[in-house]
């Protein structure tokens, strides 16, 4: 397994006077055929890692969703809506202050949901020093996600979990391009960030006390649920790709995110409860 670790001195002189400690790129390269990814909820109808050339783009990550994991086609354990979220995550157990980020190529298709429902995030598992994430959740304390969906009134945007519920993102989406999605954790203040194409949109205070991040995700969503949306939603495939590189703000932009902007949209009410069933 190869990673692309590297470390940032991040500044929270804004939130804290005190400049935090180094920070860990936990993201995987996925140009290098990292092949220790294992089954999260349920497995997608393909999962590839560096699947080959896309959209100029040598090291690929394929998510690929279509009715044969829908929940009809599911055995009857995985018949709820928990196992529409389909795909694979990384032990990464990395201790402190860490940073994850993909690129995901948001098709021009998406814009509207007419031409089908799409959902794609990077999720991360938070722990404390008991974690155990994979025997009932012991020692997790958060479920950082950020990612794309087109579903709902609110249309196609990028969207972030918070401690308060999904929280809608005001930044632009570039269709038929590479977006960056970004999330990390600054251990010192406990504070969750999240950018996306190099802007950074706002931060939120974790659950904690957390001192690991025990693996990183990568999900996508099979609409094809009578509960959620109905059968017969188009297949697609999300695309995510760690090409020309990991995007390090300046530490004077770390600065305001972990001091928290404001938000842009509104939280939902969900709970985290209600996510880890849905």
């Amino acid at each position: 397994m190869k990673f692309r670790f590297a470390s940032f001195a991040l500044s929270t002189a804004l939130l804290y006077g005190a400049v935090a400690g180094a920070q860990t790129n936990v993201t995987p390269n996925l140009g290098a055929g990292v092949g220790s990814f294992y089954t999260d909820r349920y497995n997608p109808a393909s999962f590839a890692v560096n699947a080959g050339v896309v959209q100029g783009r040598s090291d690929v990550l394929q998510i690929e969703i279509n009715s044969t994991t829908d929940l009809a086609n599911r055995p009857g354990p995985f018949q709820s809506t928990f196992y529409n979220t389909q795909g694979r995550k990384l032990d990464v157990n990395t201790t402190g202050s860490w940073l994850f980020e993909s690129d995901l190529f948001v098709e021009s298709s998406w814009q509207t949901p007419g031409s089908g429902l799409v959902r794609t995030d990077l999720w991360a598992t938070q722990c404390n020093v008991a974690c155990t994430p994979n025997a009932n959740q012991i020692g997790v304390t958060d479920f950082p996600i950020i990612g794309f969906t087109n579903e709902g009134q609110a249309g196609a945007r990028f969207r972030g979990w918070t401690s308060a519920g999904w929280t809608n993102f005001g930044s632009a989406v570039n269709f038929g391009a590479w977006n960056t999605l970004t999330m990390s954790f600054d251990a010192v203040g406990n504070q969750f960030s999240y950018a996306v194409n190099g802007s950074p949109i706002f931060s939120f205070a974790g659950n904690g006390p957390s001192t690991v991040v025990s693996n990183i995700m990568y999900q996508a969503y099979n609409w094809n649920d009578p509960a959620v949306s109905q059968m017969g939603n188009a297949a697609y495939t999300a695309n995510w790709s760690n090409t020309p590189g990991t995007v390090v703000p300046e530490p004077s932009t770390y600065a305001l995110m972990s001091a928290g902007l404001a938000l842009k949209n509104k939280s939902s009410s969900v709970s985290p409860s209600t996510l880890l069933a849905s």
